[in-house]
């Protein structure tokens, strides 16, 4: 008579073989079709061409750095006006009372305001506007305005002859 422990492992046997034969035919379907539909180009590598390129020298434009307003609240002064190229701007308080969230009102971007050390703040950075910002500040129980005008840069000179 058949040891019966012995027929459940055969079987067991089979069907993990089955198993493992079955995902094998499947995987070599699989890349059966691969490679007639991508090539047998798939394992070398690809070379593309450069599409369009002109002769002088290629334009870099340079990322400006956005600049940092420190404002120190015992020598405020009434008004306070930058010129940039900069896209945008981050503000440092130091010795205020206390300073309130920043508005552009160009923009309505706001900017929060983080505490570093005694009496002294860090802002976001704050979008600029092309043209004239009004940044409103406030500081304790008044507010200090900050105009930054944000200039467009001027585009390099043509180097094509026409």
């Amino acid at each position: 008579m058949a040891n019966p422990e012995n027929s459940e492992s055969r079987a067991y046997l089979r069907l993990v073989l089955g198993t493992f034969s079955f995902i094998g035919v499947l995987t070599a379907l699989n890349a059966v079709i691969i490679m007639n539909s991508v090539g047998s180009n798939i394992f070398k590598p690809l070379q593309r061409n450069i599409a369009s390129v002109s002769v002088s020298q290629p334009q870099i434009r340079r990322a400006v750095p956005a600049p940092t307003v420190k404002i120190d609240c015992r020598e405020r002064p009434s008004k306070i006006h930058l010129t940039t190229l900069a896209t945008n701007t981050r503000f440092v308080f130091s010795h205020c009372p206390s300073v309130g969230r920043l508005l552009n009102k160009a923009n309505n971007n706001q900017g929060d305001i983080f505490p570093l050390k005694n009496k002294i703040w860090t802002s976001d950075f704050i979008a600029l506007a092309p043209g004239k910002n009004s940044i409103i500040a406030p500081l304790g129980k008044t507010s200090q305005v900050i105009e930054i005008t944000r200039e467009k840069p001027k585009p390099p000179p043509s180097n094509k002859a026409l």
